[in-house]
């Protein structure tokens, strides 16, 4: 008698084996990956658990004197945003709070060092942002102010200045934030700033 080579349901055996073995390799797949670390309690919406452990931080460059030397940071374990804040969650924050950016104040005198209060003009004592504006020729890398220029009327709302919208970047990371800014939204969201270690661990 010949061999029959289907199976019963009239499929070719080779294909029936080809098949258990690409499961067999799917499952053994999903048992390899990294799976993210669990941290205590319930998973916080859209957070993630960083482990706690030990690192060098900072680097011994001339350049940088402000980040020597580099010494061994130990942090404990913290959860932490999977992405940045967008635009949507910060402005749902200001639409609960009214609240009010940095770069949507009017500066005043005693905001800057004393050293720098007898160079500010008047004509410049508007709300505004820094925004990133590439030069049209080229130009030495030795200096960065000519890459970035005070744009009166950027704001989170107006990224590159008034008439510019965050329409169609509801998903972008919020800009034209700062320290006093973010804190604020995280006290909001029951949240906090990761401290300087937790960040360069993260």
């Amino acid at each position: 008698m010949a061999s029959d080579s289907k199976s019963r349901s009239g499929v070719p055996r080779w294909a029936v084996v080809l098949l258990c073995l690409a499961l067999v390799c799917v499952a053994f797949a999903l048992f390899a990956l990294p799976r993210p670390p669990k941290g205590p309690g319930p998973v916080p919406e859209g957070m993630v658990w960083i482990p706690g452990g030990k690192f060098l931080m900072g680097i011994d460059d001339p350049r940088f004197p402000d980040a020597a030397p580099v010494h061994e940071v130990e942090v404990d374990g913290f959860w932490m945003d999977q992405t940045e804040v967008t635009n949507a969650e910060f402005a749902r924050f200001v639409e609960a709070t009214g609240y009010v950016t940095v770069a949507e104040r009017t500066p005043k005198p005693e905001d800057f060092p004393p050293n720098i209060r007898p160079f500010l003009k008047p004509e410049n004592m508007v709300p505004g942002s820094i925004v990133f504006t590439p030069p049209s020729e080229a130009v030495p890398l030795t200096n960065h102010l000519v890459w970035w220029r005070y744009v009166p009327g950027a704001c989170w709302k107006h990224p590159e200045g008034p008439g510019s919208t965050i329409e169609g970047r509801e998903n972008h990371p919020v800009v034209h934030v700062c320290w006093h800014d973010a804190v604020a939204y995280a006290k909001w969201a029951g949240k906090r700033l990761p401290t300087e270690a937790e960040w360069e661990y993260a």
